[in-house]
């Protein structure tokens, strides 16, 4: 089973020197609509799963489209709310690096629709409680998920042009 828990250091390690496994999934927003989101999310879950019970760390995107930008969202394990893309910052929240810290699962939801910085990190909870109950993390995931892209769906499009000519 993975490890669960990681020093600091050899985390940021791990991440700049691309060492974990990604997998990448697509859809469109016609499956969701077609299939519903849990059909969508589920494969994501479980590949994530899969990968973890490899004992490494993991990222696994769903990228949707069939809006004028994608929609990503990404499960990653990881030591804190931050994803893999920051890992320049995780230093400056701990003191030691040497330090060993729970490994945890992030979903990342990317979108510039969804707030002012088009990103939102929740950390769902520890890699042992997730591999010990995908199912309820699944339900988590696919709650979570749906709110954000009811978010994404129903924003202002700032692209749109008055004319009163």
């Amino acid at each position: 089973m993975i490890a669960l828990q990681i020093a600091v250091e050899s985390f940021i390690n791990a991440i700049e020197s691309e060492e974990y496994t990604t997998k990448i999934i697509t859809g469109t927003m016609n499956d969701v609509d077609q299939l519903g989101i849990a059909e969508i999310i589920d494969p994501v879950v479980s590949t994530f799963a899969d990968i973890l019970r490899q004992e490494t760390l993991a990222q696994v995107q769903l990228v949707l489209d069939g809006l004028k930008e994608p929609i990503f969202i990404t499960l990653e394990s990881g030591i804190i709310n931050l994803p893999f893309s920051n890992i320049s910052k995780v230093d400056n929240f701990y003191s030691e690096l040497t330090q060993e810290v729970p490994v945890v699962v992030n979903l990342v939801v990317a979108h510039s629709k969804l707030n002012a910085s088009g990103l939102r990190i929740d950390t769902l909870g520890n890699v042992t409680d997730f591999l010990s109950n995908p199912a309820q993390f699944t339900m988590q995931i696919i709650t979570s998920v749906a709110e954000k892209i009811a978010t994404i769906q129903n924003a202002p499009d700032d692209e749109q042009e008055e004319s009163d000519e």
